[in-house]
């Protein structure tokens, strides 16, 4: 069928070992800006106080310590790890699946669409004879 190319169902492969990430951060990368999307990298504290022996003329005016800001979503970019040695295939074609017949239970697997309509530029001379267009029959029940 024209409207659909079989392919096997993919299961992990229980021989796969990866013995390294695939993708690492890159080292060369940029250092991380001090806003990215409108969001600093630092914001203050929420739980760091004054403490109660700070005198602002002798220790200068107080400041909140600073904490990562969660809302800060720059990430290094990612490159191929050059150490990355795959075994094997992660993903492996299922050996028990089976392709679909084109007729199940007396139910072909594609129908005409009931709600595909001739286009009203359509001209049997020029264009062939019109078809609908096929949906996957609800009634076709493989598996």
């Amino acid at each position: 069928n024209p409207l659909y190319e079989w392919k096997p169902r993919q299961i992990p492969n229980p021989r796969y070992v990866a013995t390294e990430e695939q993708f690492i951060d890159d080292p060369t990368d940029t250092v991380p800006p001090a806003q990215f999307n409108g969001q600093p990298r630092y914001v203050p504290d929420p739980e760091s106080t004054r403490p109660d022996y700070w005198d602002d003329d002798d220790d200068g005016e107080w400041e909140p310590a600073m904490m990562a800001n969660p809302l800060y979503e720059w990430k290094p970019r990612q490159i191929p790890n050059p150490r990355y040695v795959a075994t094997e295939e992660q993903f492996i074609d299922d050996p028990t699946d089976t392709v679909p017949p084109a007729q199940f239970n007396g139910q072909p697997r594609y129908v005409p669409d009931p709600e595909s309509t001739r286009p009203d530029y359509w001209d049997d001379d020029d264009d062939g004879e019109w078809e609908p267009a096929m949906m996957a029959n609800p009634l076709y029940e493989w598996k």
